[in-house]
């Protein structure tokens, strides 16, 4: 009866027999630090590390030049008298990684790549090696109620006044310089070209100097003690005045100084403002009238509006997500974060200080952008979970049709961007964007909004 048994293997018996002990056999030990952090406490066989040096060993013997010997014919214990250190480093560099990654994938972690601090670690000849190494991982997220949050909203409604206020800007924007009259006097919004040196100690400073300049009052392009002065003055004018340099002048060696200017003006202009007519309509583009003009205002103001409203309720739903959810943010994710915000912000700031804004403020924008860092990644990992719990997907043909409102917006051919965007790898990213965007909006319409 025994002689007659069914020994034929399950398939699950066969391929267990099939793989081989080293391959299944476990290499570390897995520490829990905080929900954001692990240690690994990893062993490499004494034998792995061998057949490293063994492999550190060729490598170098083959670039090794020791006088005496040709090229590649060095011996081994010749090579590992002068170079045993080197031999070492190369084994590690080859075999730590290698042991890291099977370590990372036995514990099943969401590592999060270039996290990891790995302890000094030194070979010992003949012996296994154990080394400890830190990272961060995706904590994992347990979802809370996320329906029925008490947010705020403001009623959207375009008033006329905010019509209005907006064609006075465009007929600001429209406006054109005249040349003076007779006897007319420099005003705020006049255009001026001038000719002035300026000198302290009696000597013409740097940037003090210029001929032909071209000026309009209120910009605040030159000081405004410099641009007070000039006021009042008419074309072919002449006139000298002394000034206190500011204490934000460029050079500073100059601020609070006493500078004599001289100026002469060549040319004076009067700002004249184009009536608000069909004509001025018709001027800007394809309107038929100012009626068709106030109706695009108004649509412009609303949409304007509406973005806003959305983007203040997205900020609620972070506060809120974050509140319920006491999420830890892994700190490399955090840092990216910060660094992105920070060149994204810096060169607006930079751009809006260049032309009269508040003077750029590197520290004050690091603390801003380390905030909001940790907030975006903080509700991100949140909205994540919310996405996989309600299925949120966004399919090729969403993707396809963002890209091309992205184009259109940007004024480039969507093939463009559609190369630079796969130049970049960032088609993915953008997705899980879309995706996050739409779990915002899915939320939203789920809150309890008070207006």
């Amino acid at each position: 009866m025994d002689s007659e048994q069914n020994t034929e293997k399950t398939p699950k018996e066969e391929t267990a027999g099939n793989v081989p002990e080293k391959a299944v056999e476990k290499v570390s030990e897995k520490k829990q630090l905080s929900l954001a952090k692990v240690e690994l406490k990893v062993t490499i066989p004494a034998e792995r590390i061998e057949e490293a040096r063994q492999q550190a060993l060729i490598k170098i013997s083959k670039q090794a030049r020791i006088k005496g010997f040709r090229k590649g014919k060095v011996p081994k214990n010749v090579i590992l008298k002068q170079f045993g250190g080197e031999v070492d480093d190369e084994a590690l560099k080859a075999i730590v990684p290698e042991f890291f990654e099977q370590a990372v994938k036995e514990h099943e972690l969401p590592a999060i790549s270039g996290s990891e601090k790995v302890d000094p670690i030194k070979l010992e000849e003949g012996k296994a090696l154990t080394f400890r190494a830190e990272i961060e991982v995706k904590p994992e997220v347990e979802l809370k109620s996320y329906k029925g949050l008490k947010l705020k909203g403001e009623k959207v409604e375009v008033k006329s006044d905010e019509i209005e206020k907006e064609l006075k800007g465009l007929q600001e924007r429209q406006a054109g310089y005249e040349p003076a009259g007779e006897g007319a006097k420099a005003e705020e919004g006049d255009y001026l070209k001038i000719d002035f040196k300026g000198m302290i100690d009696g000597k013409v400073f740097k940037g003090g100097h210029g001929r032909g300049y071209d000026l309009v009052l209120g910009q605040g392009r030159l000081f405004p003690e410099f641009e007070k002065n000039i006021k009042g003055m008419e074309k072919g004018a002449s006139k000298d005045f002394e000034i206190t340099m500011p204490d934000d002048v460029q050079d500073k060696e100059l601020a609070k100084k006493k500078a004599a200017f001289h100026v002469d003006v060549k040319e004076l202009r009067k700002r004249q403002l184009p009536e608000l007519n069909d004509a001025f309509a018709k001027k800007l583009g394809n309107y038929d009238n100012l009626a068709a003009l106030k109706e695009e205002m108004e649509k412009r103001i609303r949409e304007f509006k509406e973005k806003e409203r959305r983007r203040k309720l997205a900020d609620q739903v972070f506060d809120a997500l974050i509140e319920k959810h006491k999420v830890e943010a892994p700190e490399s994710m955090i840092k990216r974060e910060e660094e992105r915000l920070f060149q994204m912000n810096a060169r607006q700031w930079q751009t809006a200080a260049g032309q009269g804004g508040a003077p750029f403020d590197e520290k004050r924008l690091r603390e801003e952008c380390k905030r909001g860092a940790e907030k975006m990644i903080k509700s991100s990992l949140v909205l994540e979970k919310i996405s996989e719990a309600e299925g949120v997907q966004v399919s090729d043909d969403d993707l396809e049709k963002h890209i091309d409102n992205m184009a259109a917006t940007q004024g480039v051919k969507p093939e463009e961007l559609r190369k630079y965007i796969e130049t970049r790898g960032s088609r993915e990213g953008m997705r899980a964007q879309l995706v996050e965007e739409k779990t915002i909006e899915l939320v939203v319409k789920a809150a309890n909004i008070k207006e």
